[in-house]
């Protein structure tokens, strides 16, 4: 009977926490960012909210402060934040913009139990009874990986057996790696975008997101390099920004091709997808440098592109 709301601007976030949630049998809705969340609030009385802590727009501490204020009867109600930051003082600073608890990203399968127990109402917390009968008691095992896609085990390039471990089965992870792969293109061009454009706070925020998620799915290199961007744009460092940020995105393509064979389905409907506005625009901003400097070699490269 257990009702359970997880806001969140990332998609690959949002299939993580439904999949942890969904063996627990409880009823889990979704929202994209604190608008849906406070729509959501006036249609269902949540039991308890994940909320992640950097959303464009509005962040998840003021949707927070919004949902207090706004619904008095979710005064009570536990909002834990999510958060890819979970430096020392952190629970400190949530509780005291009125969260009760945190769970850190990448999200785990025994940290999402652990929230649970300490904050559903203990008259929700209860057996269940597998299909065939038998009683499973308090939760469900967590399994390590079986022999199903054994080759999705096999990415030399991303730390899989961990990831595996953090999310409690195979078959959750090829579902989260999926849309981490979908996600590339959008994502990249609009760590693109916010670069060109100098929207430094939107560009953090991106950053951020993709260094969990890519913690989320084993790439730790790639995690590490989105971790000094964000550090970069939280100082305001903008040459280390724009000298550094080609450097992560090629990673990050690098690791589509790498993913590409195991997702045909998705390399399929990507052909069909015209340019996108963020990768004229780098041609543009090319283009404009070549001119700038006289160089009609790189005039005629970028022409040609």
């Amino acid at each position: 009977d257990a009702h359970i709301l997880v806001v969140d601007d990332n998609p690959v976030n949002l299939t993580v926490a439904k999949g942890l949630l969904e063996p627990l049998r409880m009823h889990t809705d979704t929202a994209p960012g604190a608008a849906e969340a406070i729509e959501a609030i006036h249609k269902v009385k949540y039991d308890l909210i994940f909320m992640d802590h950097m959303m464009p727009e509005v962040d998840g501490i003021e949707a927070t402060h919004i949902i207090r204020r706004l619904v008095p009867s979710y005064n009570d109600i536990p909002i834990i934040a999510l958060t890819a930051n979970a430096i020392g003082g952190a629970k400190q600073m949530f509780i005291k913009e009125g969260m009760n608890d945190f769970c850190a990203k990448p999200i785990e399968m025994k940290d999402i139990l652990s929230i649970l127990k300490k904050w559903l109402p203990k008259e929700k917390i209860l057996p269940f009874t597998d299909i065939s009968g038998g009683s499973v008691q308090d939760i469900p095992e967590i399994h390590s990986p079986s022999g199903d896609d054994t080759n999705i085990s096999n990415i030399k390039e991303l730390d899989v057996s961990r990831a595996i471990s953090l999310l409690g089965s195979e078959k959750l992870y090829r579902t989260v790696l999926k849309e981490y792969y979908s996600a590339i293109d959008k994502k990249r061009n609009s760590i693109l975008g916010h670069k060109n454009n100098q929207r430094w706070r939107d560009y953090t925020i991106e950053v951020h997101s993709l260094k969990s998620t890519s913690k989320q799915i084993g790439a730790d290199h790639l995690s590490s390099l989105a971790a000094e961007l964000e550090k970069a744009g939280n100082e305001n460092n903008i040459d280390f920004i724009m000298f550094h940020t080609e450097e992560m995105l090629t990673e990050y393509l690098k690791l589509k091709d790498i993913l590409k064979p195991y997702f045909p389905e998705c390399a399929e409907n990507e052909a069909e997808k015209p340019p996108q506005t963020a990768d004229v625009f780098e041609l543009l901003s090319k283009m404009q440098e070549a001119l700038d400097n006289f160089d009609t070699l790189q005039i005629d490269e970028v022409t040609e592109q």
